[in-house]
Parts: C-alpha cells; structure tokens; sequence
C-alpha cells in the first residue's frame, strides 16, 4: 500500500467493512505508514495500515521475523475515531 491517507471503494457486504448504502460503492478511509514493531527482525520496523470503517477500526501490521512476513490484524468493532 501506498504511503500516507487514501481510500478504497467496495460494492456489496463485508465483515468488516460493513455493507454498502443500497449495495452502491462505499468508501474506507485508510493511512499506510512504518511504526516501531519491537517483535521485527533488523530495524524493528512495521508497514502499518488504518482502515476506518461504518463497523470500526482495523490495524494490518506487517514485519519481518525470522526470515518470514508476519501479517497481525486487530479489528475494534464500534470504535469511530477520528480521521485514521
């Protein structure tokens, strides 16, 4: 994923995303950074994505650790924070 805020559209339902207006395309509202991961192999570093959704919050968190791609996902149902 691209660096800093963008979106993403999707038409229909989704466990996470929630469903769509009239099963139109609806939009999240994402922002794709690197943060400290002190379980990451050199550089203790993470690519890290936040989705804002009608449903909550989503964090994709991915590193390196021991020579394979870790990928940790954590949902908050309910949580509407501000913009990401």
């Amino acid at each position: 994923y691209k660096m800093g805020n963008w979106e993403e559209s999707y038409e229909g339902k989704s466990v996470i995303f929630g469903r769509s207006v009239d099963y139109t395309k609806s939009v999240v509202k994402r922002r794709t950074m690197f943060l400290a991961e002190p379980d990451a192999d050199q550089g203790e570093i993470a690519h890290v994505t936040l989705s804002q959704t009608s449903l909550g919050r989503e964090e994709s968190r991915r590193y390196m650790k021991e020579g394979r791609m870790v990928l940790r996902r954590t949902f908050l149902p309910g949580f509407v924070g501000t913009n990401n």
